[in-house]
């Protein structure tokens, strides 16, 4: 805990240019766009080299929770949790939920096209941005 602002610091910050502030600055697409590329990292490493899979997911956990604990996304915290727990089912197997990392790509890959085009088209785009940041995650759909 920092004794000057109260907040939790962790100095084992995989992503430490966001730990420290940049994180907030994004929208919530943009945020789970990062998330996403973590996701198909992991995908892309799981039966190729376990230690980048592993490095990927831990990033992957990072990235969310820092989303979690943004102050701005605090009624969004339900469905960002459920994406946590969605990803740790997926990395053991789906057992719990049925969630697998080729059902946890597609629907993170959404967001990255979403930010993307508002990175080019600033306005042009809100209305798609602004219906995929009210989309609930209830259900990764399997294979």
């Amino acid at each position: 805990m920092d004794s000057m602002s109260g907040k939790r610091v962790n100095q084992y910050h995989q992503h430490a240019d966001l730990a420290e502030g940049r994180w907030q600055t994004m929208s919530l697409v943009e945020q789970l766009a990062n998330v996403g590329s973590e996701v198909g990292r992991i995908s892309r490493w799981k039966e190729k080299d376990l230690q980048a899979c592993e490095n990927a997911f831990k990033r992957a956990l990072e990235l969310l929770d820092m989303t979690i604990q943004d102050p701005q996304w605090k009624g969004r915290r339900k469905e960002l949790t459920r994406a946590r727990e969605f990803l740790c089912d997926a990395m053991l197997g789906g057992s719990e939920y049925g969630s697998d990392l080729p059902g946890l790509d597609r629907y993170f890959y959404h967001f990255a096209v979403a930010a993307r085009a508002n990175r080019e088209e600033p306005c042009g785009n809100q209305r798609m941005v602004t219906e995929l940041s009210r989309t609930k995650l209830t259900h990764v759909p399997s294979r």
